[in-house]
């Protein structure tokens, strides 16, 4: 029994993991989402069973990447959209095809994360623990 007198069960805990999940894929296109998803598996990793802790440090460690990265491809982007006013006609074209390919990039990390998080979705469902919450592999 939790303070509250509320008994924490398997499925609640669950219930609470494949929600943070869901604030991480939803975070891909809502940054402040993301950024509370990392906030609170950061929180509940130490808190919770075998199984919650490494399914929280797997969401904390692909949340920490997916914030570092959203991070580095804003500003790449804003400097490549910046350096393209200055340029001549032939350059800006050249540097759109920059950005396009930066934008290509951008979702083939994001489906990174998405892969993690429906991963750790199903292995959350199934009540199983996640075997290498540490690797950066695609399919943990």
């Amino acid at each position: 029994m939790s303070g509250s007198g509320i008994m924490r069960t398997p499925s609640s805990e669950n219930g609470a993991i494949g929600r943070n999940y869901a604030y991480i894929l939803i975070g891909g296109f809502f940054f402040p989402l993301m950024i509370a998803a990392h906030i609170i598996a950061r929180k509940k990793r130490v808190s919770t069973d075998e199984i919650g802790a490494s399914h929280y440090q797997l969401q904390l460690r692909t949340t920490s990447i997916a914030l570092i990265a959203t991070v580095v491809i804003l500003f790449v982007g804003v400097a490549m959209i910046l350096g393209i006013q200055h340029a001549s006609p032939l350059q800006q074209a050249e540097e759109r095809i920059y950005v396009i390919n930066l934008i290509n990039a951008s979702w083939l990390f994001f489906l990174w994360v998405a892969a993690r998080c429906i991963r750790g979705l199903y292995l959350a469902g199934a009540a199983k623990k996640i075997q290498n919450p540490k690797t950066f592999w695609i399919w943990p």
